[in-house]
């Protein structure tokens, strides 16, 4: 008996120690098995690294050919001059265009602190809220899937008699509750006055300063009082610090609203008013970049400050004030004609068209891209004319002054009075009758 319990300790003895030297050689197959998978993901993160960087020189390699190609100094400088020529320096005060990116990044990123975080909350709001606005928004209509897509399909035009005709048969209303419904969601597309007035008076606050610091620049400047001195010395003309600050608050402020404008109600001339900013843009980045910043401060007084009266005639309208509305317009009129259909063509554009290459005595290809940019802009100034023109045109007819940009805000309570909807304030949304 104690012979079979000693060889039945001694077996189990040797199968312990042999099923721990299994269990230990597995384990190193398994470790010797992550580690290689290890290494396999490392050396094919490697191959993949090493592909990506190859691609992103062969792309830095692009970009810079492409840089050298579209800067090429035959097209964006004086015939004889190489960019080499143009590189600032403390002596000569030459712009650096390496200052544009960071200074927009940063003038955008200040310009939208200072509107949404200071001044609306601060100020506008609480001015609005002092003349009886309120900062709501109108309530949808309920939904009805064959009225929204008839809404959706129509957004920018009327929509046909047919067309809801056939709405109207399938959910069962009247052809005139369609209509109303429709009006109702169409006006709950469209921004309350609260919006509005946040938008012009944060709009108006910028020109107000923008044309009081732009004189406080210019008018010691010699080229605002004999603008061929615009090209004196040209392109070798040192930039003061206050005109390179000019030039950078109306880069960051055309910057802002370029994104915002991407966000906001679409008005009948949103298309134009994009493209003058972008427009804009490139005309600061340009003449920036080969230092016509003479010219172009020229061009910036001249455009902002008839905003300025247009702009508070809004604003009195939005708080009801609209007796100031008609002299502010007048205003308004007259400093478009001088600035936008006078100065601007007969003055700036006559002297970019046919005294520049004069007095410089030599052309390069820029000449025609600028004054082809500047011919763009007249566009849109004789655009905005038409529609001023409009306005002129319904005053004499209605005695009524409204910018045709935008659109009626007044909500027609006839649909909440004819739908077979109600809506339930406490619980946010509409109930069937």
């Amino acid at each position: 008996m104690r012979k079979n319990k000693k060889e039945a300790s001694l077996y189990l003895g040797r199968f312990s120690t042999s099923t721990l030297h299994s269990l230990e050689g597995e384990q190193k197959v398994l470790h010797k098995k992550k580690l290689n998978f290890v290494c396999c993901i490392i050396q094919k993160l490697l191959i993949n690294l090493k592909i990506y960087l190859n691609a992103v020189k062969e792309l830095m390699e692009i970009l810079h050919s492409v840089k050298q190609w579209f800067w090429n100094p035959d097209v964006w400088l004086v015939p004889g001059l190489s960019w080499d020529d143009m590189a600032p320096t403390q002596e000569n005060g030459l712009p650096d265009s390496k200052d544009l990116f960071p200074a927009m990044v940063y003038m955008t990123v200040l310009f939208l602190v200072i509107r949404y975080l200071i001044l609306e909350p601060m100020i506008i709001k609480p001015f609005g809220r002092s003349f009886g606005l309120k900062d709501i928004t109108n309530k949808n209509p309920p939904f009805i899937e064959e009225a929204e897509e008839l809404f959706q399909l129509n957004k920018n035009k009327k929509a046909s008699h047919n067309d809801i005709i056939e709405v109207a048969q399938k959910i069962g209303w009247s052809e005139r509750q369609v209509e109303r419904w429709l009006r109702h969601r169409t006006l709950c597309e469209r921004p309350s006055k609260m919006f509005k007035l946040c938008d012009c008076s944060w709009n108006l606050i910028y020109y107000i300063f923008y044309c009081v610091y732009g004189l406080w620049v210019l008018y010691d400047k010699e080229w605002l009082w004999d603008i061929k001195e615009c090209w004196t010395g040209y392109p070798f003309q040192s930039v003061s610090k206050d005109l390179w600050w000019y030039y950078i608050l109306s880069l960051g402020y055309y910057t802002t609203m370029s994104l915002t404008h991407m966000f906001q109600h679409k008005r009948k001339d949103s298309l134009q008013m994009l493209l003058h900013h972008l427009v804009t843009l490139v005309l600061i980045f340009l003449s920036f970049n080969v230092n016509m910043i003479r010219l172009g401060s020229l061009i910036l007084l001249v455009h902002e400050c008839a905003d300025i009266p247009l702009l508070t005639a809004k604003v009195c309208g939005y708080i009801g004030h609209g007796y100031a509305m008609d002299f502010l317009f007048i205003i308004f009129i007259l400093l478009w004609v001088i600035t936008r259909l006078y100065l601007y063509p007969f003055w700036i554009m006559k002297n970019a068209l046919f005294d520049a290459h004069r007095i410089l005595n030599t052309m390069a290809p820029v000449y025609y891209i600028f004054n082809g940019l500047l011919v763009i802009l007249l566009l849109f100034h004789l655009v905005w004319t038409f529609f001023i023109l409009q306005i002129i045109l319904k005053k004499i007819q209605t005695k009524e002054t409204r910018d045709l940009r935008s659109d009626d805000e007044d909500l027609s309570k006839d649909f909440l009075d004819n739908c077979n909807y109600t809506y339930i304030e406490n619980d946010d949304h509409w109930k069937k009758k």
